[in-house]
């Protein structure tokens, strides 16, 4: 006589319905897999935005290579020998370089940016840690920089009547602008008074837009470049 139960059992297993999960143990693993690659993509495609957006707003500014922010750019041992047009200063211990940097054109770009110094590659200003952190929009950030290159030449306008500006730095021409001799201020006091606020006030504005504005800047990276290492004018 035939096993009443064990038919109903084998039965039971003929037609029982089997989970997807159960019936293809692989799907759900080849799922989590499609889900991380496409986590990946999207995060890649954000990092080359962000990167797209830091390069567009530094190629836009420019003002801590052209002497506006520092008066040198401090040089590590790992650096070698510079690329022309550069040309280091200083013993083997204390490298630097002069700026406004030679390897600098007109359109604010660097011409050896392939093998360019340590410490370019390294600084990040307040402006472009806020970007990345998404304190400040690209935008916004790109309207500061607009705003420090008007400042700039408004600035460098009325004090070039009194120094020579071309191819200085911003502490080099304060300190020929606040050696004038009295007779050189007094030629028109009022276009040298009106220089020594414009200075004053480009220099407040850069500290407060691409420097000091790091203290309050949230998860901003830590520059390598310190009041130690670089004049600042």
């Amino acid at each position: 006589m035939p096993d009443r139960a064990g038919s109903d059992f084998n039965r039971k297993i003929q037609t029982r319905t089997v989970a997807p999960e159960v019936a293809n143990p692989i799907r759900p693993i080849d799922d989590i897999i499609d889900k991380l690659w496409d986590h990946r993509l999207r995060q890649s495609e954000n990092d080359s935005k962000q990167m797209d957006a830091s390069s567009t707003l530094c190629t836009s500014c420019g003002l801590c290579c052209d002497g506006s922010l520092f008066s040198i750019a401090p040089l590590v041992p790992e650096d070698g020998a510079v690329t022309p047009p550069l040309r280091s200063q200083g013993d083997d211990d204390e490298r630097f370089l002069s700026l406004p940097c030679r390897a600098l054109d007109s359109e604010k770009c660097c011409t050896v940016y392939d093998h360019r110094p340590r410490i370019c590659g390294a600084f990040r200003c307040a402006l472009l840690d806020q970007l990345d952190g998404g304190i400040i929009t690209m935008q916004d950030a790109t309207q500061k920089v607009a705003v420090a290159h008007q400042h700039k030449s408004r600035t460098l306008a009325v004090v070039g009547q009194f120094v020579d500006t071309d191819g200085r730095g911003m502490k080099d021409i304060k300190q020929s602008y606040r050696g004038l001799s009295n007779a050189d201020q007094r030629r028109d006091a009022r276009s040298y008074k009106e220089g020594e606020f414009l200075l004053k006030a480009f220099g407040h504005y850069l500290r407060n837009t691409f420097l000091d504005a790091r203290q309050v800047t949230l998860n901003s990276a830590p520059s390598t470049i310190s009041k130690q290492e670089a004049d600042r004018p």
